[in-house]
């Protein structure tokens, strides 16, 4: 009877889809394993811009260890939300966390600062003012332009060249007009998944899209429960 119930087991085992984590070595978290859809968001271009992006703004210049990048990040966040949740999930069961919910976190925690500009905060206490609605939309690109590749001229036709895909011109137009990277993250985030097909993989790891989507946003955006348009318990 136990021979059985194990084979049966196993052939359950077998018929499961096969999820294969990807291993960050990261300097302050040591490895770290990420779900291969987080690994799918973090191969976009509209992603890997975080690269260029200085955590710190310009506290480099003073502090020379401070370098790190908004790429470095928001991986070790992804990493630590799920071990948040994951946390809530043990010890809290009352809470119905679902392994759905989990991933959605993790995607949020991994996007959250997808609307940020060059120097971080800088560009959004010093630059954005600078730029208000009515000035003109190509003085804006170029500053932002040149901001970006300011320190580092090498990357001048790199950031050029990316700077051509439309999701630049997005986030440049809500900077402008809504003066929060929060809400230019979620539009990044809307265009990142039409721009490279993640609604569809999205899909393939079991994700409702018609809800999920909407929690996600909200994350990233902090949206009040109260204000929430997803029915909660």
């Amino acid at each position: 009877m136990y021979v059985v119930l194990f084979v049966y087991c196993v052939h359950l085992l077998s018929r499961m889809p096969k999820i294969n984590f990807s291993v960050f070595n990261d300097p302050v978290h040591g490895h770290m394993e990420l779900h291969p859809l987080l690994v799918k968001i973090i191969d976009t271009p509209q992603f890997q811009r975080l690269r260029h992006l200085k955590q710190l703004g310009t506290k480099y210049l003073i502090y020379p260890g401070a370098t790190h990048s908004r790429f470095a990040h928001s991986i070790g966040v992804a990493y630590l939300a799920e071990w948040f949740v994951k946390t809530l999930r043990e010890n809290q069961p009352e809470l119905n966390i679902t392994r759905r919910d989990s991933l959605c976190v993790q995607i949020a925690a991994l996007c959250h600062d997808l609307g940020h500009g060059p120097f971080s905060h800088l560009f959004d206490g010093m630059f954005i003012p600078e730029v208000q609605p009515g000035k003109s939309f190509l003085i804006s690109f170029i500053l932002m332009l040149v901001l970006s590749c300011a320190f580092n001229i090498n990357l001048l036709l790199e950031k050029l060249l990316f700077s051509m895909n439309v999701c630049s011109f997005f986030i440049l137009y809500f900077y402008v007009d809504l003066l929060k990277h929060e809400q230019a993250s979620v539009q990044m985030f809307q265009c990142m998944r039409k721009k490279n097909g993640l609604d569809k993989i999205m899909k393939d790891y079991e994700l409702n899209l018609e809800e999920d989507i909407i929690f996600i946003e909200e994350l990233i955006q902090g949206c009040k429960t109260s204000d929430s348009p997803v029915k909660t318990c």
